[in-house]
């Protein structure tokens, strides 16, 4: 019954009986159920339609929902588990102590159960680094610092929620199903479309696109923000991390949220609320985004994502150095992911075991790869990061086996992100020669990409009813069962696609005519080339093999050791200095590395003792370039994670690629301990350079 009600067209007999694991025939039995109960409770009987299946009549749906509702919650009694939620829900939405008598009321249990299911609530309270308060006659209640709370409710509405669901979707449409129902109302009393619509807007008129993980995200904080300041219980944010949030084009987004909230909800919302949506946001993901999110990270990001893709290289002996692809949703997925782990925003993959069992060489070569990151960040990697940044890795691996035409045109929907969205197209595309891949999208946002676009059919890992168009629910690893359904859709899709055999018909011709006058060395790849040219599809782009090694850039002229400097700026200036001598920068260069640290801070310590201050190319670059100091005596930049800096190497880059090859080189000698204290103790500039030579070869 919820399956049906879920549904937004007609269910196949044979798929019901694919999908509970049963016979048509018991299938057909518990419909003919399904009709009594239905009958005899004031609703149409099911509708069947030949060859299409059956389903409920759409106008019934609500009204059938609120039936369910009552008649389940009357005959069904909670596991142990489901107690301790509703527990742990009645606790964070409570303002003071509740009695044990309250919760064994609201429970329909005994005073002792409900003692013993509060020993397993307070030891997931710990867990998440609260503390549950006991006192005669009062009760209990949570207790921990605001951060904290908000932080680990967020966290338990994770645990308890499908986040491969568009569970707000139905929130917004009044249609929350029974199994979330007892999760969402520690949120009761709120208005769900208003904060939804508030983000959307906030979408719109910005012209970007969170994942719906990320708006699932992002609703739920604010929905339990305005909880908290509702009872009173505001949270601080330090000065100087909300002044840096200003910065973020993330923070507008998130003031115009607030507005638009504070104007409809009639509510006072703090400035430093702000700030921690904006942390949200830029801990999220963008159905499309640029760098500019992260740009004081940006450099980090781009030196791991290139060691990433160098580190995970050797592993699988495969080279991913020419697949710009990767490079950048590497990046893409890097920036928000270092910001979430600095900032303990958790993140759940909700296909980490899918990957770990089908994917298990990938997701172990990127395990290993990912231990030098974690020395050199110093945070721990979870195994749901390194699931994802695995899927990267695993679409490109897919993308070196693709070459397929195309057909049928498709729009692919996915709830976790843009890794695994992209994943899910290169299996379809490696599966079906006949796919069309128009583009992917989220589900909040499908109706507004396809309306008035001619679309064949939709393929999304959340169910979807879109009208007029065809969707396959599927999961993100295609299965063999949803290749199957796939073809079983397609096959009844009578659709003429002319114009994209024209446009295989005519580069075969202009391959025939370059074959009669040359030899092509490679077909794949002219055929791409020329689809790509004529057609604007996108391709994977190469990357150049001419990018200087490290022991090109940094030479007996561009290496100072035990240099004397009185501040972090100073130290700056005679690094910047021997690029601008050498003719590698203009003087412009120079002032605007100092200039970078006084207004975004002192994001250049990247790690323990390291800075690497730089500039951007058009403030002055003539040439790739890269100069090293070490100090007498180390200087305070102002970082209280990395402090103090005892070396300090400044660089100019004249594009986002070239120095990334010297640049991962780098990072392999910072992240070897031997070779940092070499080069730390070094008295001469020769054994700096036998340190570099060493280490690469």
């Amino acid at each position: 019954m919820l399956k049906l009600l879920r549904e937004g067209d007609f269910v196949k007999i044979e798929n019901l009986s694919r999908e509970f694991n049963v016979s048509i025939r018991t299938v057909q039995y518990d419909l003919d159920k399904i009709d009594y109960f239905l009958k005899n409770n004031g609703f149409s009987i099911l509708e069947r339609r030949p060859k299409k299946g059956i389903r409920l009549l759409q106008e019934e749906k609500q009204r059938l929902n609120e039936v369910l509702k009552n008649k389940i919650e009357s005959y069904y009694y909670p596991t142990q588990k489901e107690r301790q939620n509703k527990i742990l829900g009645e606790l964070f939405k409570a303002k003071g102590f509740i009695t044990i008598e309250a919760l064994a009321s609201l429970l329909g249990v005994s005073r002792s159960t409900v003692i013993k299911d509060l020993l397993k609530v307070a030891q997931w309270l710990y867990k998440n680094n609260l503390k549950l308060v006991t006192l005669p006659r009062y009760g209990v209640k949570i207790e921990g610092e605001e951060r904290t709370i908000r932080k680990a409710a967020l966290q338990f509405l994770r645990e308890n929620l499908d986040s491969e669901l568009p569970f707000l979707e139905e929130i917004e449409s009044n249609n929350l199903l029974i199994n979330k129902d007892s999760i969402i109302k520690l949120l009761d009393g709120l208005d769900f479309k208003l904060i939804i619509d508030a983000v959307k807007k906030a979408e719109e008129k910005f012209h970007i696109y969170l994942t719906d993980k990320t708006f699932n995200a992002v609703v739920l904080h604010i929905a339990f923000a305005i909880k908290r300041i509702m009872s009173g219980k505001d949270i601080s944010m330090p000065r100087e991390e909300l002044l840096k949030l200003k910065k973020y084009g993330e923070y507008e987004i998130a003031k115009d949220i607030v507005e638009r909230l504070q104007e409809n909800c009639r509510i006072k919302i703090p400035e430093d609320e702000v700030g921690y949506i904006t942390i949200h946001l830029v801990g999220g993901n963008f159905v499309k985004e640029d760098f500019s999110s992260y740009k004081d990270n940006l450099f980090l990001v781009q030196i791991i994502a290139a060691r990433l893709v160098e580190l995970v290289g050797k592993e699988l002996k495969l080279d991913f150095s020419r697949d710009k692809e990767l490079f950048n949703n590497l990046i893409q997925h890097l920036g928000p992911a270092f910001y979430r782990l600095k900032n303990g925003i958790p993140i759940v993959n909700p296909i980490l075991g899918e990957i770990k069992e089908k994917f298990r060489e990938i997701f172990e070569a990127c395990r290993r790869s990912v231990k030098e990151i974690e020395n050199i960040s110093e945070f721990s990697i979870s195994d749901d990061e390194v699931g994802y940044i695995a899927i990267h890795f695993g679409a490109s691996i897919e993308r070196m086996k693709f070459f397929k035409q195309r057909l049928f045109r498709v729009y692919v929907v996915c709830g976790t992100g843009i890794g695994t969205a992209e994943f899910l197209t290169l299996r379809l595309k490696k599966e079906f020669k006949n796919l069309d891949i128009l583009g992917t999208a989220s589900c909040h946002n499908i109706r507004e990409v396809v309306s008035g676009r001619p679309v064949d059919l939709i393929i999304s890992t959340v169910p979807l009813a879109i009208e007029g168009v065809p969707v396959v629910c599927v999961s993100p690893i295609l299965s063999e069962k949803d290749i199957e359904n796939i073809k079983e859709v397609l096959s009844g899709i009578e659709k003429k696609v002319n114009s994209s055999l024209d446009e295989l018909k005519l580069i075969e011709t202009i391959m025939e005519a370059v074959e009669r006058y040359a030899k092509i060395m490679d077909k794949e790849g002219l055929y791409r080339e020329l689809y790509k040219i004529l057609y604007k599809d996108e391709a994977v782009i190469t990357k150049g093999d001419g990018q200087p090694v490290l022991k090109e850039l940094l030479t007996k002229d561009t290496i100072r050791l035990k240099v004397k400097a009185e501040n972090w700026e100073e130290a700056v200036r005679i690094g910047g200095r021997l690029l601008f001598e050498n003719g590698f920068v203009e003087s412009t260069y120079v002032e605007a590395m100092v200039k970078n640290v006084k207004e975004i801070g002192p994001y250049i310590v990247i790690a323990p003792g390291i800075a690497m201050p730089h500039a951007r190319p058009e403030d002055g670059v003539k040439s790739i370039c890269m100069s090293l100091i070490t100090l007498e005596n180390p200087v305070e930049f102002g970082n209280k994670d990395n402090d103090p800096v005892s070396m300090v190497i400044c660089f100019g880059a004249v594009d986002h690629e070239n120095h990334l090859k010297a640049l991962s080189e780098l990072m392999e000698i910072l992240m070897d301990k031997e070779c940092l204290n070499g080069i730390l103790k070094s008295q001469s500039v020769n054994e700096v350079l036998n340190i570099i030579k060493n280490k690469k070869n």
